[in-house]
C-alpha cells in the first residue's frame, strides 16, 4: 500500500488535566500553522460583499473559513450536473457559494450528499466537481454521504462508502499540496462505525471530518465523542497522535421556545470534546410544510397573535449571537459588543430583520437567510476570541475548570454537560511555576 500524503503534521500536544477532551495541538495544515482547538468561520457569497470585507478584515493570519452545502433534491443534483456538463464556471461558483476572491483565503468547502454523487452526477462529472472543490479550497474535504433513513440521507454498506472515499482521495491527491480530510457520520451504528474507522486507520487517513447532521451537542454527543476518541486510539495505535478531528454541521442552538432571548449553545461545546477544529454551524435543509385548509394556522398553534410576530421571533432565535461572558447565544437586539467593528456587523443583522414585515415571501425568506449566515460568521469571530483565552489558560496552567465553571451557561443548563467533560480520573494538577530571575532574561 502506497503512503497517502495528507499534508498535515501534528508537532506538539498539550493536555488539559481537568477537562480531558480539551487538547492543544500545534498543527500544520499544509501552509497553515495553527494551534487547536480552533473555530472555522462561515464565509460565502451568501453574505453581502461589504460585510464579507469586514469579516475578512477582522481575521487573524491563521483564521479558517468554511462554506457548507447539503445536496439532497433532484433539482440540486441536476443543476450541478448541467453546470459541469456545460462547463459553466460562473454557475458552478454560484452553486459552491464561492468566488475567486474567497479562494485566496483559508477557505474550505464541505459538501454532504443524500446519495452517492458519482451515481447521481455520473462518474466523470463527479471527478470534475472534486477538481472545482480542490481549486477553491485551502483545506480539501472529500464529499460526505449522509447516513440514515430519510429523504436527505441514504443507508449504505461500509465497504461501498470506503470505496467512494478511496476513489475521491486518489483524485484529490493528484498534483496536490493541500490537506485532505475524509468524512465520517455521527449516525453510524457500532459495526459500520468500526469498519470505516479500521479502514481509515489502515489507509493512514488521519484527518477526519465528523458530520453531525445538524444535531445539537448534547450529553449524548459528548458520550459519542468520548467513545470515538477511544476507538481512534485503538485503531490508529501510535498514529492516533497525528489524528486531527474536524467537527462539522453542528446545530448552533437548540429549537427552544421563541420567547427565550438567552439560548443554550450547542456548537461551542464541540471545542471541549476532542474536536480539534469546529466548523461553521449547520445550514440545514428546508422541506416545505404543506398546510391543509382544515389546519389551524401554525403560528396560532405556537401561541402567537399573528404570522408576522411569529416570524420575527424565529428570526431573532435563528440569528442569535454567541456572547463570550455567559457562553449563551443572545437575540441580536439583546446583546451589545464592545468591539465597534463587530457591533457594526451585529447591526447589519438587525437591519435585515426589519424586512420580516414585508409582504413578499421570497424577499422575506432571502433576508432571513442572509441575516442568519451573517450571525454564523459573527458568532464564529466571537468564539475565536474566546478560544484564544482558553488556549492561553491551558498553556499556562494545564487546567480550565476554574475558568469555564464561572460561565453562566455551565452554572445553569450546562452543569450536567460540564460533569461529562471533566477528566474521568482525578488529575494531578500542576501548580503554576513561579518565575525565576532567569525567566525574565
Amino acid at each position: 500500500m502506497s503512503k497517502i500524503e495528507l499534508h498535515t503534521t501534528v508537532e506538539e500536544v498539550i493536555e488539559c488535566e481537568d477537562v480531558s477532551g480539551f487538547l492543544l495541538k500545534k498543527v500544520n495544515l499544509g501552509k497553515i500553522p495553527l494551534w487547536t482547538p480552533s473555530r472555522a468561520i462561515y464565509l460565502s457569497t451568501d453574505i453581502p460583499s461589504r460585510i464579507r470585507t469586514k469579516i475578512i478584515g477582522l481575521k487573524e493570519r491563521t483564521t479558517l473559513f468554511e462554506v457548507n452545502r447539503i445536496v439532497y433534491s433532484d433539482r440540486s443534483y441536476e443543476a450541478i450536473r448541467t453546470s459541469l456538463l456545460e462547463s459553466d464556471e460562473d454557475r458552478i461558483k454560484k452553486l459552491l457559494k464561492v468566488n475567486d476572491s474567497l479562494s485566496k483565503e483559508n477557505l474550505s468547502i464541505s459538501m454532504s450528499f443524500s446519495d452517492f454523487p458519482h451515481l447521481r452526477l455520473e462518474q466523470h462529472r463527479f471527478e470534475e466537481l472534486l477538481d472545482y472543490i480542490h481549486a477553491y479550497s485551502s483545506i480539501v474535504f472529500v464529499p460526505h454521504i449522509r447516513y440514515g433513513e430519510a429523504k436527505t440521507k441514504v443507508k449504505y454498506a461500509a465497504r461501498n462508502f470506503c470505496e467512494h472515499v478511496d476513489k475521491a482521495v486518489k483524485i484529490l491527491c493528484d498534483m496536490n499540496a493541500k490537506p485532505i480530510f475524509v468524512p465520517f457520520d455521527i449516525n453510524y451504528d457500532a459495526e459500520r462505525r468500526d469498519q470505516i474507522l479500521a479502514h481509515y486507520a489502515n489507509m493512514g487517513y488521519t484527518n477526519l471530518w465528523i458530520d453531525f447532521q445538524g444535531k445539537v451537542f448534547s450529553n449524548t454527543m459528548v458520550a459519542k465523542m468520548r467513545t470515538l476518541n477511544r476507538l481512534i486510539n485503538r485503531f490508529f495505535g501510535e498514529n492516533a497522535r497525528n489524528v486531527v478531528v474536524y467537527l462539522s454541521n453542528i446545530k448552533k442552538v437548540s429549537r427552544e421556545t421563541q420567547e427565550t432571548f438567552k439560548i443554550s449553545p450547542s456548537d461551542v461545546i464541540g471545542v471541549f470534546s476532542y474536536g480539534d477544529i469546529v466548523g461553521a454551524p449547520w445550514k440545514g435543509v428546508v422541506i416545505p410544510y404543506q398546510q391543509s385548509e382544515e389546519d389551524t394556522a401554525y403560528w396560532e398553534r405556537k401561541g402567537y397573535s399573528s404570522e408576522e410576530e411569529y416570524k420575527l421571533a424565529v428570526f431573532k432565535r435563528d440569528c442569535s449571537i454567541f456572547e463570550n461572558n455567559s457562553y449563551y447565544y443572545w437575540h441580536p437586539d439583546r446583546i451589545r459588543i464592545r468591539n465597534r467593528q463587530l457591533d457594526e456587523i451585529r447591526k447589519s443583522i438587525l437591519q435585515l430583520g426589519l424586512l420580516e414585515h414585508v409582504t413578499e415571501m421570497k424577499t422575506l425568506v432571502k433576508a432571513k437567510s442572509v441575516a442568519e449566515a451573517i450571525s454564523y460568521s459573527l458568532s464564529g469571530l466571537m468564539t475565536s476570541i474566546e478560544l484564544n483565552q482558553l488556549r492561553k489558560k491551558v498553556e499556562e496552567d494545564r487546567i480550565l475548570l476554574d475558568y469555564i465553571e464561572d460561565k453562566e451557561f455551565f452554572k445553569e443548563e450546562g452543569s450536567t454537560i460540564l460533569e461529562r467533560l471533566k477528566a474521568t480520573k482525578k488529575a494531578k494538577v500542576k501548580k503554576r511555576k513561579e518565575k525565576e530571575i532567569f525567566d525574565f532574561i
